[in-house]
């Protein structure tokens, strides 16, 4: 990649209750631009480390975000509205009730937008990939893997592209901690979002960039 492609793109989200987290309590995020606003993206598995529900009693109230800089300050967000259950994020349920693996925050609900948009880049969901994406192309998987927690990218080769109905496949599984991070072209063209892997273990899972606008334009709204 490209050192313009390798600048600072994903930061470092944690989960719990006291915000006092084990290593394992961690994911990514990155910031995306649609629909005339900037978005905090990341998988809805992070913050609960579980399977995607929306059983808001078993979710922790707050989350925290790290930026990846020496001084390492954490900012500590709520998950849902002051004194409701009423998450403070976009999500995705389909028609048969089944929650998605995708949240999404407008930015002034975190409260440290200027910091982000300093710090890192913000992909635009609604440009196209140019040029699209092939079979057997390398990508980039950006996040912050256990235990190391530091700003890492891991390349992988696209062994299958998105369906309707299934994401982007590649020929090796997602480590634990990427979840949630951008997965980026040897160019720095935003591909999608890394979700984990399949049911074997053995493949990396990705939500593809055209489904996260389309989850993003078509999720319950706070």
């Amino acid at each position: 990649m490209t050192s313009d492609a390798r600048q600072e793109c994903v930061a470092l989200v944690k989960v719990g209750p006291g915000l006092t987290w084990n290593p394992s309590d961690i994911g990514t995020a990155f910031l995306a631009s649609a629909q005339g606003k900037e978005w905090l993206v990341s998988a809805l598995h992070v913050p609960i480390k579980d399977n995607p529900h929306d059983d808001w009693a078993r979710w922790p109230k707050r989350a925290g975000l790290e930026l990846d800089s020496p001084k390492r300050k954490g900012k500590k967000f709520p998950l849902f509205k002051a004194g409701t259950s009423t998450p403070n994020f976009v999500y995705f349920k389909t028609k048969d009730g089944v929650v998605g693996d995708f949240m999404a925050f407008e930015l002034p609900h975190i409260g440290i937008t200027q910091r982000l948009r300093s710090r890192l880049r913000v992909f635009n969901l609604e440009v196209p990939e140019n040029p699209p994406l092939k079979v057997g192309d390398t990508v980039h998987v950006f996040g912050y893997p256990i235990p190391e927690q530091i700003l890492t990218s891991a390349a992988h080769t696209i062994l299958q592209l998105a369906t309707p109905t299934n994401p982007l496949q590649t020929e090796r599984k997602v480590l634990e901690g990427f979840s949630g991070g951008p997965v980026l072209t040897d160019h720095g063209e935003l591909v999608g979002m890394a979700i984990g892997n399949t049911e074997d273990e053995k493949h990396g899972n990705i939500i593809a960039r055209a489904t996260l606008l389309e989850l993003l334009k078509a999720g319950v709204k706070p």
